[in-house]
């Protein structure tokens, strides 16, 4: 009798820890979606600071060329 009841509640607990490792395993893969779209995120921001940055090294190198005329 006192093994059948250590069995069963050894089951009970092997249950509520499974439930719980699968828990963690669900946040962890939201976790991880979130970071990745983070990541894309800072990336294209990454991307549109090089262009900008870029546009104005190429802006001012064309305005520089220009002679000034009141000069």
């Amino acid at each position: 009798m006192k093994e059948k009841t250590l069995f069963i509640i050894m089951l009970v607990l092997l249950s509520i820890l499974s439930t719980f490792v699968v828990q963690l395993y669900l946040e962890n893969k939201e976790l991880k979606k979130d970071v990745a779209e983070k990541q894309a995120e800072i990336v294209q921001k990454d991307k549109d600071i090089e262009e900008v940055t870029r546009l104005v090294k190429k802006f001012t190198s064309e305005v520089t060329c220009i002679k000034n005329p009141f000069k």
